[in-house]
């Protein structure tokens, strides 16, 4: 389950949706740094109810805002790999406080007209 939260950490962590997927990817980011899983939900989709549960659950167990690894991991960069209108792939590049830098892609789906980061596309 650690796993899965520094995933959802990493990709994730930036209203309610964006305009723009690269942005959703950073506010997600962000709201989940603070460990606020009410302010993630308005950046998430969650394609079933035990998925959206499992994040709420991780995050009430394993996030400290003040943990190192989480409060200094930081974005270094975001790009778009692939996008049409109601899907993109968004590259991102997160560095840890120990200098290891990680590089993964989260999926970012258009619902309802606005963009939302695919909760189960982050391993």
């Amino acid at each position: 389950m650690k796993k899965s939260l520094f995933a959802f950490i990493a990709f994730l962590f930036i209203g309610c949706g964006g305009d723009k997927p690269e942005d959703v990817v950073k506010n997600m980011f962000a709201a989940t740094k603070s460990c606020n899983f009410s302010k993630m939900e308005q950046y998430a989709y969650f394609p079933t109810d035990s998925i959206k549960e499992e994040m709420a659950e991780a995050i009430s167990q394993y996030c400290d805002p003040n943990d190192p690894n989480v409060k200094n991991t930081e974005i270094i960069k975001t790009e778009i790999v692939s996008q049409d209108k109601d899907r993109a792939e968004v590259k991102i590049v997160t560095k840890r406080p120990d200098g290891d830098e990680i590089e993964d892609t989260a999926t970012v789906l258009k619902v309802d007209g606005k963009w939302k980061v695919d909760a189960y596309s982050l391993k």
